[in-house]
């Protein structure tokens, strides 16, 4: 993709800079329309029985891993689908073993939340 194509992905950005991506960014219209199809399918249930309809999800979000996976060149077992970067960052730091006295090094020109799970 160049960098013509990739602007057209943000409509917002013909009459305007954006700079503030840190908080709440601009979508890209690919986004857009596919949590549009996404909140089609959880309004509508076009699946014949709820069965079908959370199996047809199950499958969305497998999806969805197996493309992060291959994006970022890992294994779909190291890819969790998380709410937003501060959520994931929270399950990291609960995850690792940390004790009193240990440190962990940051930038301080990180976004404002990055520091709280430490």
């Amino acid at each position: 993709m160049n960098l013509t194509l990739a602007r057209e992905q943000f409509p917002a950005l013909r009459e305007k800079t954006f700079l503030d991506s840190a908080c709440v960014s601009l979508a890209p219209l690919a986004s857009v329309n596919a949590i549009r199809e996404f909140l089609d399918i959880v309004s509508l249930c076009p699946a014949p029985s709820s069965t079908d309809h959370h199996i047809m999800l199950d499958e969305m979000r497998s999806k969805a891993r197996t493309q992060v996976a291959q994006l970022i060149e890992c294994a779909e077992d190291e890819v969790a689908l998380v709410e937003s970067t501060s959520h994931g960052l929270n399950i990291t730091a609960d995850a690792l073993p940390l004790e009193r006295g240990d440190r962990v090094l940051m930038s301080d020109l990180e976004f404002m939340e990055v520091g709280i799970p430490w």
